[in-house]
């Protein structure tokens, strides 16, 4: 079923005070945001979280982001991209391959 806004696939995140949203009306889509700033022992987390050892910090937040991505998305991805919004790691999968989009910024007041 296609929603008002045309789209059939819609996935959410949120991390401190931002809410991203993928939405496409052909390709299931996943979507996860994190804070790549936040302090913690990135090692011991990737090995809890069977991760391969990751080199930096941006590696680690690379597999978690994408990780919860694809458990959103509910399947291997095919597509992943991942894209910058200041400290924040924004990761987008999809079961096809895709152009990496635009974000956009809007007001929650001026959307209803």
């Amino acid at each position: 079923m296609v929603d008002k806004c045309g789209t059939k696939y819609t996935c959410i995140a949120h991390k401190d005070k931002w809410v991203v949203v993928a939405a496409s009306a052909e390709l299931p889509v996943g979507i996860d945001i994190e804070n790549t700033t936040v302090q913690r022992d990135f090692v011991t987390a990737a090995e809890l979280m069977n991760f391969a050892a990751p080199k930096s910090v941006d590696d680690f937040y690379k597999s978690f982001t994408e990780s919860e991505a694809t458990y959103k998305l509910g399947t291997a991805p095919k597509c992943t991209r991942f894209m910058r919004y200041g400290d924040y790691l924004i990761c987008i999968t999809s079961t096809q391959d895709f152009n990496t989009p635009e974000l956009q910024e809007y007001d929650i007041g001026s959307i209803f």
